[in-house]
């Protein structure tokens, strides 16, 4: 949680030598650059708490077209996500999808791309029975 310029300001009076030289009033000239200062370390404060939420693809804005192009999105096999949400919920299914290559997991990932319906048909390959003793092959 960021901290106020308010609060950055006590802290910067408090960490001055004490003195006449450096007065502790924030109405001095020394008092408003010290707010000057507080104001931008407030502000860098708050970047920081934006960059630990960009860092999670749920609540990212900023860093999701990134998020999109480390995983590959959009690809050929996904419909194109318009909505943030739809964008974000993309990002997170690729980043936490299980599976392999059984049947049950393309129609498990066929059925959260909106195809509820779909059913994979499993074919025996192809294969060529040896050449039986006393016959010769042509």
């Amino acid at each position: 949680m960021a901290l106020t310029p308010e609060q950055y300001l006590e802290q910067l009076l408090a960490l001055q030598p004490p003195g006449s030289a450096l007065p502790r009033d924030p109405d001095s000239i020394w008092g408003r650059l010290l707010q000057a200062e507080a104001d931008e370390l407030a502000r860098v404060d708050r970047r920081s708490d934006d960059l630990t939420a960009e860092s999670d693809p749920r609540t990212s804005v900023e860093l999701l077209p990134d998020w999109e192009r480390v995983c590959g999105l959009p690809d050929g096999c996904a419909s194109a996500a318009n909505t943030l949400a739809e964008r974000r919920a993309a990002v997170l299914a690729r980043l936490t999808e299980l599976g392999g290559q059984r049947p049950a997991d393309y129609e498990a990932l066929a059925a959260v791309l909106g195809y509820p319906d779909a059913r994979v048909e499993e074919f025996r390959p192809f294969r060529v029975r040896p050449v039986r003793s006393g016959r010769r092959a042509v």
